[in-house]
């Protein structure tokens, strides 16, 4: 389709009737896609009984009420049908229309076609099927080809039409067009033979024919000056000006990030590394791990190694080697995911050995042999390429890893950890003391309810062992709970008395963010500072009672409280316990 120089105000009807009557059943099939306007089939209809009355036949329309025998008879006839582009769609790609019989394809709205319209879908497939046949679109809205950016050669390059010389084709068609001037409407075959383009025609109502050249038509006729709108006419600034702010933001904090980053880093390094003689912990004498625990430990280094490789996850990202629609070298990306791999485990190591959490050459081993793995896991996913020629492989492994994830997740066992509890301290609750218990060992993740009998819980009391030197006449001590979660408990707090009546602090009915049930590690924070007054301690041996009194209702199971910490704080003088 090319378009032309020039503008020819006759009704499209009256041009696609001309056209639809030079055609010859010898010829084979001639298609058109049912326009939209019920107004332009009928108008087509008119002017075919008028041109020529005594053999006008009205087109057939192929519709989805059509049966498949009668369709296909259609199809054989050689006759001009009207189809809809579903059914035309369906019948070539069921083969139930051969390509071969049609000898063009008419489409009547060149105006709204683009890349993702059903025109172009039908002249794809109908390309690829017949490349014989013509294809000729028209259009009764010449001022919507014009307009935009290139709108009729990207409409060509939908339609699969080679773009040729609008300049020949203005002459060819205006020389038909002298030609025709004498005659109103008598359109013969021999005046409309030799048309090498489609023309975009205005409709009009107007009974007379009347021509007029468009600027760019190689004519000697005088011509209109008429203001061409420039680029920078058609951009639209407010969507243009959104897209450049996103763009400067989205700049900004990527510039941003790693400054930030690393600043919040070192302050926290160097806050760890200030505090960690504060900091309890019984890592420091050295800890040995059993045989089979670092074979399990090894077994997930190596499995998340592989796992690493063959996604290409590493440091907080997903650069995979078969995200190439991405626009990243598959080479480049498994590098750098192995790379984030072993930073991110470096740093963990660093992370482990500032907070004494397990000794470092455990995490160093660790390290290698995921590093490994993730080559492994590489050279893996580039070999299963390379045999099934498929990167969606990615997919299938994902999906594995969420099955696996979920199963192992149901087998791990722990949910009702809140039930050994019972098994625990069937008959008495926690006792900690100060100094001399573990609390890797002797803390219960949560002071939750004792399970009785079926369905029968009950509240209870933990105590706090500690020792105070000499303590400060008439002064006030600060005890201060930190709540990680609470789950419609009430805490009692009593000091040196569990019969203290009333408690020295109560919290009420409290909390609703059901971690325990859930398995979560905190809820809504709560935070609660308590006076206690000096006269309430001793000097020697000290107990904080803290009671959950809260265990009824078919949720028993779940109320209980997180502490997040527990801190007796002494007068000024006094130091922390």
């Amino acid at each position: 389709m090319a378009v032309s120089s020039f503008s020819l105000q006759v009704s499209l009807s009256k041009l696609i009737s001309s056209l639809l009557l030079l055609h010859s059943t010898s010829q084979g099939t001639l298609l058109i896609l049912s326009p939209s306007s019920a107004t332009l089939k009928s108008k087509i209809n008119f002017h075919l009984k008028t041109l020529n009355p005594q053999f006008y036949q009205v087109p057939v329309e192929i519709t989805a009420d059509l049966p498949v025998n009668h369709r296909h008879s259609l199809y054989s006839s050689g006759s001009v049908c009207f189809i809809t582009p579903r059914i035309l769609i369906v019948d070539l790609l069921t083969n139930k229309l051969p390509a071969s019989i049609i000898s063009g394809l008419i489409i009547l709205n060149a105006h709204s076609v683009s890349k993702t319209s059903t025109e172009a879908f039908i002249v794809r497939i109908f390309r690829s099927l017949n490349r014989s046949a013509f294809v000729r679109v028209f259009s009764d809205r010449p001022q919507a080809m014009v307009s935009g950016f290139t709108k009729a050669e990207r409409t060509m390059k939908c339609l699969h039409i080679r773009g040729e010389s609008t300049a020949d084709n203005c002459q060819i068609l205006q020389s038909r067009v002298n030609r025709l001037k004498s005659d109103k409407y008598q359109i013969d075959s021999d005046k409309l033979k030799g048309y090498s383009c489609d023309i975009n025609f205005t409709a009009t109502s107007n009974e007379d024919v009347e021509y007029k050249y468009l600027p760019s038509c190689p004519d000697d006729e005088p011509q209109k000056k008429i203001n061409q709108g420039t680029i920078l006419s058609n951009i639209q600034w407010k969507k243009f000006g959104l897209l450049c702010f996103v763009w400067i933001a989205v700049l900004l904090l990527q510039i941003a990030k790693t400054p930030v980053t690393v600043g919040v880093s070192m302050y926290q390094a160097i806050g760890l590394y200030q505090g960690k003689k504060i900091t309890v912990s019984k890592q420091d004498h050295g800890t040995h791990w059993p045989l089979h625990l670092l074979i399990v430990s090894l077994s997930c280094a190596l499995l998340a190694g592989i796992l690493g490789g063959l996604l290409g996850v590493g440091s907080g990202f997903v650069m995979g080697p078969l995200f190439i629609e991405f626009g990243i070298a598959p080479q480049v990306a498994s590098a750098t995911a192995t790379l984030g791999m072993t930073f991110t485990a470096s740093i963990s190591v660093a992370q482990y050995f500032l907070l004494n959490r397990f000794p470092v050459p455990y995490a160093l081993y660790l390290t290698i042999v995921a590093t490994i793995a993730a080559y492994i896991g590489q050279k893996i996913i580039d070999r299963l390429v390379n045999i099934f020629q498929r990167a969606s492989l990615i997919i299938f492994v994902l999906s594995f890893t969420i099955l696996v994830s979920a199963i192992a997740l149901g087998e791990y066992r722990q949910y009702g950890l809140w039930e050994r509890y019972a098994e625990l301290y069937p008959n008495e609750d926690l006792i900690y003391t100060v100094g001399v218990s573990d609390y890797t060992k002797d803390w219960f993740y949560a002071q939750v309810t004792r399970k009785k009998n079926e369905d029968i819980y009950e509240g209870t009391t933990w105590q706090i062992k500690f020792n105070l030197d000499d303590v400060e006449k008439d002064e006030i001590y600060k005890l201060r709970l930190a709540l990680a979660s609470a789950n419609v408990s009430e805490l009692q707090v009593r000091v040196n008395s569990v019969k203290q009546d009333p408690p020295i602090f109560s919290t009420g009915v409290i909390g609703k963010d059901y971690a325990i049930g859930r398995h979560g590690i905190h809820g809504l924070y709560w935070l609660f500072n308590i006076d206690v007054p000096s006269l309430l301690l001793f000097n020697g041996d000290n107990t904080i009672f803290l009671t959950q009194t809260m265990a009824f209702g078919p949720l028993a199971r779940f109320q209980g409280i997180m502490y997040d910490y527990i801190r007796l704080e002494g007068p000024d003088s006094c130091s922390s316990y």
